[in-house]
């Protein structure tokens, strides 16, 4: 296997860890607690990519655009994204954000922020929460 396949390999292997601890009972309800999840940057490794990809000037994520936003209302499902996001995005981030909404916010109330598991182009999201 060369070295560009095993990457894709490894990160398809970390995204599908990233949601395997996922349970049925994170996944549920969410405290009667709504989210606005923002896209506020899109990285770009241009040198990884270059060396480790098929398509080395695949550039950023073609996907998601800084500033997109969407609310969550009501529970989390790691298998259904909402529409416009990246599938593998929300398998990522779908995990911690079902955690955090379940009352295990920061002390504060504050944003959180989250990322895709994409390791040449990543995607960094903040997580807003509606104050109960």
């Amino acid at each position: 296997m060369n070295r560009r396949n095993f990457c894709k390999a490894l990160a398809a292997v970390a995204a599908m860890a990233a949601t395997a601890p996922a349970s049925a009972a994170v996944m549920t309800g969410n405290c009667g607690r709504r989210c606005r999840l923002t896209v506020v940057r899109r990285m770009w490794a241009e040198d990884l990519q270059a060396r480790y990809l098929d398509d080395p000037e695949a550039g950023p994520c073609p996907l998601l655009n800084q500033g997109q936003s969407w609310l969550i209302d009501g529970p989390v499902d790691g298998n259904m994204p909402p529409k416009g996001m990246c599938g593998r995005a929300w398998a990522a981030i779908a995990p911690r954000l079902a955690e955090a909404a379940g009352c295990a916010a920061t002390a504060d109330g504050g944003p959180r922020l989250l990322s895709c598991g994409d390791p040449t182009r990543a995607v960094i999201f903040r997580v807003d929460y509606d104050r109960v």
